[in-house]
């Protein structure tokens, strides 16, 4: 059982550095500056599951209005501008790049970029 459980350990410690001796300090040092892509709460689409949740909060919001009912309420409904003012700001963090994308697309087409000459054939 000792052996299993040095063997283990020698695993966990030589995996990571075979691993770390594959790539260059150069290649680290670049991924490492250029960031680790595109975040969690995008990638699971946690920002939309959040705004849906901030949406049934409004939606629960109104309803209690619509019913004028004032002795029942839940004082998490309290929560819902908040969370949706949350939501709606990691839905604009999603959505900046697509039209940043798209606005340079169309300017690109628009005006061509510095030192860029059109060649004129004839």
């Amino acid at each position: 059982m000792r052996f299993a459980g040095a063997a283990l350990a020698l695993l966990a410690l030589l995996i990571p550095a075979a691993r770390a001796a594959r790539t260059s300090i150069v290649l680290y040092r670049r991924q490492a500056a250029r960031g680790g892509g595109t975040p969690i709460w995008q990638r699971y689409y946690l920002d939309l599951v959040l705004l849906l949740f901030a949406l049934f909060g409004f939606w629960s919001i109104r309803q209690q209005s619509a019913l004028g009912g004032a002795e029942g309420i839940d004082p998490l409904l309290l929560l819902a501008p908040a969370l949706l003012a949350l939501a709606v700001s990691a839905a604009f963090l999603r959505l900046v790049p697509l039209i940043l994308r798209l606005f340079l697309r169309l300017l690109g087409r628009l005006a061509p970029t510095p030192g860029h000459h059109r060649s004129h054939a004839g």
